[in-house]
């Protein structure tokens, strides 16, 4: 249980911070002058779009795997405790 929830937290936090590095990306450095050292630690803008959804369907793959593990793990203590009866 302790290791859903970790995973459940790694997953969290992951997201979080891409969301914060994004909402830089797109809603600040377009009013910030080019030759400043902060608008080199971005891609270019047209580059947003393809991360977002590569982001995207990959957190979504995470996330249909993690519910995926956590009901074969309900599934397997169900049939261990029908057996047990």
């Amino acid at each position: 249980m302790l290791a859903d929830r970790l995973f459940g937290l790694a997953l969290i936090a992951w997201g979080v911070g891409f969301m914060t590095f994004y909402l830089f990306w797109v809603l600040i450095t377009p009013f910030i002058p080019a030759n400043t050292p902060f608008i080199a630690l971005f891609p270019d803008a047209k580059y947003a779009n393809y991360l977002v959804a590569t982001v995207g369907g990959c957190g979504f793959i995470f996330i249909a795997l993690y519910v995926l593990r956590t009901k074969m793990k309900e599934a397997k203590k169900k049939n261990a405790a029908k057996k047990a009866e």
